[in-house]
């Protein structure tokens, strides 16, 4: 008989965090109906920030991984594609154009490449659907870390930098080295998405030891227009974040 009843509560145990993931992968819908809201402020609402649901948090975190890393391969994706259309589209003119002032290293006008890097990746909702998801993967990396240990108010230090941007420029930055493969060169064109990139490490003020001071603004915000403003949707979570974690309030 103790037997039994100790199986039933292992059956028990097991189910009930189960059943919870079910219930968020179910209603993890939030890509399909493109809401930076809905990524951020869920309408089945966050788990509680406790040990009983450590597991739905780990999952979530994980679920959050993966869809960054989906959200970012469309932005590469897009921007392949293009640039072999491009190819193709410019084939005639190409050998005599490559390298020229105006064209890159095959031929391709630089102001087509530029167009695109604006209108369809910085100015695109993809990228603010990214930059939601990276976001997201703060809040909830922020909670595992707090459920584990409530005297932690951390993430991964790498990830500073863009929390720190948001929080002063409703900004955010970018870069992905991107192999392109063309058939009809018989070789890989190799492209940057840089934005921003290189732009707001400079202007993080530092004390005597050469440590960054995440707490305190920018040495120089007037001298920067920033080229990914980020929705405004997103503020509130930038600012509680950023309040925990950069200045431990």
């Amino acid at each position: 008989m103790k037997k039994y009843l100790w199986w039933l509560f292992a059956i028990f145990i097991f189910i009930t965090p189960t059943s919870n993931i079910i219930v968020f992968i179910l209603n993890n819908d939030f890509i399909q109906a493109n809401e930076i809201s809905e990524i951020l402020y869920p309408r089945r609402t966050w788990p509680e920030k406790n040990k009983n649901q450590l597991t739905i948090w780990q999952f979530l975190y994980e679920d959050s991984i993966n869809k960054v890393v989906n959200a970012n391969n469309k932005i590469v994706n897009g921007f392949n594609e293009f640039y072999i259309s491009e190819f193709y589209k410019y084939l005639a003119t190409e050998s005599k154009n490559a390298g020229k002032p105006g064209y890159d290293e095959i031929g391709i006008p630089i102001k087509d490449i530029d167009d695109y890097l604006t209108n369809k990746i910085i100015l695109s909702y993809n990228m603010q659907i990214y930059m939601a998801l990276t976001l997201r993967t703060y809040f909830i990396e922020f909670n595992i870390n707090k459920i584990n240990d409530p005297s932690s108010s951390f993430i991964n230090p790498n990830e500073y930098l863009n929390l720190w941007v948001m929080k002063y420029f409703q900004a955010g930055f970018f870069f992905q080295w991107v192999k392109i493969w063309i058939q009809d060169l018989g070789r890989t064109v190799e492209k940057s998405i840089n934005i921003d990139f290189y732009t707001f490490g400079p202007l993080v003020k530092t004390d005597s030891k050469g440590d960054e001071i995440w707490s305190e603004g920018p040495i120089s915000k007037a001298k920067v227009n920033p080229l990914l403003a980020l929705d405004l949707v997103m503020s509130n979570m930038i600012n509680e974040l950023y309040d925990k974690i950069l200045t431990n309030k």
